[in-house]
Parts: C-alpha cells; structure tokens; sequence
C-alpha cells in the first residue's frame, strides 16, 4: 500500500467516525421530540419546546 492510500484510508475512517456521530445525534434528537414526547412539536400544547421563548418574545406569536 503506498503513501497516498494509506492517507486516504484513515480520512476515510475518520470522516466514516465524525458520519456515524452526527447520525447518533440528528436520530437522538427527533426520536426524542417524535418518539418519546410527541407533543413537543405541538406549538399549541403546554410542553411545546420554545414555549417559554414565545411567551417571552416581543410581539410573540399567536397559536389559534
């Protein structure tokens, strides 16, 4: 194996690490707000996630 394809190799592995990581985390957080607690995305229910923002906001949005 030469130079150059052992260098490719191991960028390959570290970016196949930093892939895997960054899925961990993206399925993390939307099976959290999807799977475990669906009624966060809900904007009208009292455990929305930015519902303290809102309230806080100047001008803040209103829900019907």
């Amino acid at each position: 194996m030469t130079e150059a394809q052992r260098n490719w190799r191991i960028a390959a592995i570290a970016l196949l690490s930093t892939r895997f990581i960054q899925g961990f985390i993206y399925w993390r957080g939307g099976s959290r707000r999807f799977i475990y607690v669906p009624s966060k995305p809900d904007p009208s229910a009292p455990s929305w996630m930015a519902n303290k923002f809102q309230t806080v906001m100047h001008g803040q949005l209103r829900c019907s």
